[in-house]
């Protein structure tokens, strides 16, 4: 579940302590890059 959080913000497999770096993010930022992530790993095996 991790993974695809710092995949889809950052572009990286891992980073430490996700839910400080996300809680000082902006939430519209976060929906944004989620929903975007999303829809472009649709079809992606791995």
């Amino acid at each position: 579940m991790f993974q695809a959080v710092y995949i889809s913000i950052l572009g990286k497999r891992s980073c430490p302590r996700a839910g400080y770096f996300m809680a000082s993010l902006d939430r519209k930022f976060l929906l944004d890059r989620s929903n975007a992530a999303g829809s472009e790993s649709v079809g992606v095996d791995g």
